[in-house]
């Protein structure tokens, strides 16, 4: 037989569970889109082929320089930098593909500039959003393959112009001198590709940031994007000289 005080207990044990249960089926799942995460990842890989390429204009200028093995440091540091930037544009663009929850500190945001600060947010349909998401995943899933095989295509052309040259150095008067020309070529060559690439790429994300701010704030989705702005430090970094990979 139970005695009072442990039926107390058990009715206060049970009162508090299923409180506890009552609040989290209460906080509303975000909304996520599966495509536009997917889509993300595709994205990010062009930006890691970019920084390969980089890599490789790096190792190609150390063949002709008198401290090597530091150069080739350099080149590991470097690349190391590239990638964490990749990781962070990723993140950044996950977290775009997820409604922003209106009750959250930073929702007010959503407004766009709308008529003061104590206003209440209009709650946003979840499946208008993921409507809209996804197509700005899609035309980012183009533009940044588009990109990705522009700089690869690039790089391609780049080695069968060095192999041609190297080729040839076979019958030059100072066979050293010519490949070490034909090494700064190529690293020259590459290091073009690598610039365009992700001038190109880092435009990619940055029209779809733009595009999702129109998913949240009701916008329209349609035209290409505004340019300029910014999806952010990580991606704008890709634009700024990026000195041991290509100089």
């Amino acid at each position: 037989m139970m005695t009072p005080l442990r039926t107390i207990s058990t009715i206060l044990l049970a009162a508090t569970a299923g409180f506890l249960l009552t609040a989290t089926s209460a906080r509303a799942a975000p909304v996520i889109s599966g495509e536009c995460i997917s889509t993300c990842g595709g994205a990010i890989r062009g930006c890691v082929s970019d920084f390969v390429i980089a890599k490789r204009s790096c190792k190609e200028q150390c063949r002709t320089s008198a401290t090597r093995a530091e150069c080739l440091t350099g080149c590991k540091g470097s690349w190391a930098v590239g990638r964490e930037s990749c990781k962070t544009d990723l993140t950044t663009c996950r977290d775009a593909c997820v409604l922003p929850d209106p009750n959250e500190d930073g929702g007010g945001e959503t407004g766009g500039g709308g008529t003061g600060g104590g206003d209440p947010v209009e709650p946003i349909d979840p499946n208008d959003f993921r409507q809209c998401i996804e197509v700005c995943a899609g035309d980012l899933r183009t533009c940044s393959e588009t990109a990705m095989q522009s700089g690869l295509g690039c790089a391609a052309t780049c080695g069968d112009e060095a192999k041609i040259a190297k080729d040839a150095c076979r019958t030059a008067p100072i066979r050293a001198l010519c490949y070490a020309q034909v090494s700064i070529a190529y690293a020259g060559c590459l290091g073009g590709c690598f610039w365009t690439s992700r001038a190109g790429g880092g435009q990619c994300l940055s029209d779809f940031h733009t595009c999702e701010s129109t998913c949240v704030t009701g916008g329209d989705t349609g035209g290409g994007g505004g340019g300029g702005g910014g999806y952010g430090s990580a991606s704008a970094a890709f634009l700024e000289p990026v000195t041991s990979l290509i100089d």
